[in-house]
């Protein structure tokens, strides 16, 4: 398959998080279910220096077609908070790979986040988790760390390029270990809404409370404009969130 078809057709599946490790190192044979599993060959411990000034992740695209030529810097290394006993911090690089075969190539142009976690003033650090998105597609907005009763948060804010279309992914540290956490309240809001209504783009969600404010297109609305909201709240369980309460429908209160 030519560079450009494969790349298409991976977009069409979705673009999947690469998720490369837990602190404690468990074997992912023995992981939980929706766990930060263990597993690549850059879950290891690199150089603390190494970590803000150049890119110590694997180069990994997606693709069945090696890349033929790459380039890589680092954005930002940004101190996260502590948790566990160890210090978490998270880097962003920027890729250029160029992927080609006989007929044609094509330049991926990479947005990724390695998140690590190091002890107080070690030499080294070891990365945990590593998430590659392809620019031309989404990309990685904003990461915000949030405290909560029910343990640390990351959530992560991803883009769709050109849509002003964005969407939130969470992992929470249980005091042991980072594990992704699911949405499932997503599909029992939609249950909810009155025939010929849809969830909008823009949705709100205080993780630290888990209560939140959802758009809601009805008929008859432009694409760009809902006319109502849903107010909801959630409660984590196990590691998903999942629907508590929700309504009633109101005007949509533009921020």
């Amino acid at each position: 398959m030519r560079p450009s078809t494969e790349r298409s057709a991976r977009w069409a599946a979705g673009l999947a998080i690469a998720a490369v490790g837990a602190w404690c190192g468990t074997p992912a044979a023995a992981q939980q279910p929706h766990e930060v599993a263990d597993g690549f060959r850059d879950s290891a411990r690199v150089a603390w220096l190494d970590v803000g000034t150049r890119c110590v992740t694997a180069l990994r695209t997606g693709f069945v077609t090696p890349a033929a030529d790459s380039s890589c810097r680092v954005v930002n290394l940004v101190a996260l908070g502590v948790a566990g006993g160890v210090e978490w911090h998270a880097a962003r690089y920027r890729r250029d790979a160029v992927v080609a075969d006989s007929v044609a190539a094509d330049t991926l142009a990479l947005d990724e986040l390695a998140l690590f976690a190091r002890a107080p003033a070690a030499p080294d650090a070891r990365l945990v988790w590593h998430l590659v998105r392809d620019r031309d597609f989404e990309f990685l907005d904003t990461l915000q760390w949030v405290g909560t009763s029910r343990g640390v948060f990351l959530d992560l804010r991803i883009c769709l390029n050109g849509t002003g279309g964005c969407g939130n992914e969470y992992l929470r540290f249980d005091g042991e270990r980072w594990r992704a956490v699911t949405q499932p309240f997503a599909r029992d809001l939609q249950a909810r809404l009155p025939p010929d209504h849809r969830l909008h783009k823009g949705r709100w969600l205080d993780v630290a409370t888990l209560t939140g404010i959802w758009p809601v297109a009805a008929p008859g609305d432009a694409n760009c404009c809902p006319s109502l909201e849903l107010p909801f709240s959630l409660r984590l369980v196990a590691d998903a969130l999942v629907l508590l309460d929700a309504g009633p429908l109101r005007p949509h209160q533009t921020p």
